[in-house]
């Protein structure tokens, strides 16, 4: 859960600088050991200065590829993307005074459409 913390709260202060309102989404299970989220893959859930709706799964970015395919495995996803955003934020740490880099898949923070096809 450690790791979990840094990630949490880079990602919070980055959608904090940016205008958005949010809240975390996951519940904790077996005594917060374990964490679900929203629909398998949602942790964090915004709303812009603009009134979308974005749904963010954040993690430390060697972890990217896994939590990728988890969001493309959620049926709803399609359904999701008709009227809201998917991203996944990856975050790499850094030592000292150096914040932490975000890395973002599945959409771009600043354009219209989702970057990526979802195949079947």
């Amino acid at each position: 859960m450690a790791s979990d913390a840094w990630t949490r709260n880079a990602t919070h202060d980055l959608l904090e600088s940016l205008g958005y309102i949010f809240d975390e989404t996951s519940t904790g299970l077996s005594k917060g050991r374990i964490r679900r989220d929203l629909f398998g893959c949602i942790d964090t859930i915004a709303v812009g200065p603009d009134g979308v709706v974005l749904a963010i799964q954040y993690t430390e970015r060697y972890k990217m590829n896994s939590r990728q395919a988890k969001a493309l495995a959620w049926d709803g996803l399609d359904r999701w993307l008709l009227r809201n955003r998917f991203e996944v934020w990856g975050w790499l740490e850094h030592d000292g005074d150096t914040p932490p880099t975000l890395t973002r898949d599945i959409g771009e923070l600043y354009e219209g459409e989702p970057t990526f096809t979802r195949t079947r």
